[in-house]
């Protein structure tokens, strides 16, 4: 199987498994905000908050490492190459 049908499978499997977590559990962002805004209960919001650190931390871990990740060809730095 190639490198590139792995990253793809595996990407759908971890989105699967993310949002049924997230659809089981309520993490919603909105709601958090509501939350958050309304009764001043910040759980959701930090939680939100530690998903984007550990997603942040792990892709430089892994661009550091050497793996396949290139943190230099990501989507957004893509979009800025062409304007």
């Amino acid at each position: 199987m190639e490198s590139t049908t792995i990253v793809i499978l595996s990407a759908l499997a971890i989105g699967l498994i993310y949002g049924a977590v997230g659809l089981l559990s309520g993490f919603c962002l909105m709601s958090g905000m509501r939350g958050w805004l309304a009764e001043g209960d910040a759980r959701l919001v930090r939680t939100y908050a530690l998903a984007i650190g550990v997603a942040v931390a792990a892709t430089q871990l892994l661009a550091a490492a050497g793996s396949s990740i290139s943190a230099s060809r990501s989507i957004c730095s893509l979009h800025s190459r062409r304007r």
